[in-house]
């Protein structure tokens, strides 16, 4: 945590400081170019309709083991809605690829309740830029405990709005048939949506 709030400067040597100290692991990933592309200015909070209250930001390298205790409470629906095939473990060189984003061409935002000390994730949502053009892949999970609050259609909005600040011209998704709770908070997007269902995959297309 004290390297993700450091100056963008001295954080190679943060790092490499932690790994003799076996703070970090020995093959921890540090993109130090990201430090100075760190969106901050996005952090929010926002009270959904249960009266739970959940703050925002970008996702951080030190949200790993968080991240990691997220993807364990999935139940196996959840996380072949996800990944699309049953995936049992999360380790360490797999997860930390996750959390170390490159924001040049990733957005990655976490929701978090609880105080500081005590922070949960309990969701997150990303897009990443397809290289061909001007669209970008989305996709998103709530924890199952606080689905149907309007947590994925609120990070939708948020990631739509980013999105277009960086001139994006949509999003594309692959979604199962059968996640429908997913296709709803598309439709709820007021934008123009196609979707083509192939061997049990909507291929979505959303224009902004």
């Amino acid at each position: 945590a004290l390297i993700d709030i450091a100056h963008p400067a001295d954080r190679p040597k943060l790092v490499k400081q932690a790994k003799k100290e076996r703070i970090l692991y020995h093959d921890q990933i540090f993109l130090p170019e990201c430090g100075h592309l760190y969106p901050a200015g996005i952090n929010t909070e926002h009270t959904f309709k249960n009266g739970i209250t959940v703050r925002f930001r970008a996702i951080k390298p030190s949200d790993e083991e968080e991240m990691r205790r997220l993807f364990y409470r999935f139940s196996d629906e959840a996380v072949y809605y996800r990944y699309f095939s049953t995936v049992r473990t999360m380790p360490h060189s797999r997860m930390q690829e996750y959390v170390n984003v490159d924001f040049s061409r990733t957005m990655s935002v976490v929701g978090i309740i609880g105080e500081h000390g005590h922070e949960q994730i309990i969701a997150e949502a990303r897009y990443i830029k397809n290289r061909q053009n001007l669209f970008a892949e989305v996709a998103f999970i709530v924890d199952e405990k606080y689905q149907r609050l309007g947590i994925a259609t609120y990070m939708y909005q948020m990631l739509t709005r980013l999105a277009k600040e960086e001139g994006f011209k949509g999003f594309t998704a692959d979604v199962l048939s059968s996640n429908i709770e997913m296709m709803k908070v598309f439709s709820k997007g007021g934008h123009r949506t196609s979707a083509n269902l192939e061997n049990g995959l909507y291929e979505v297309t959303i224009h902004f």
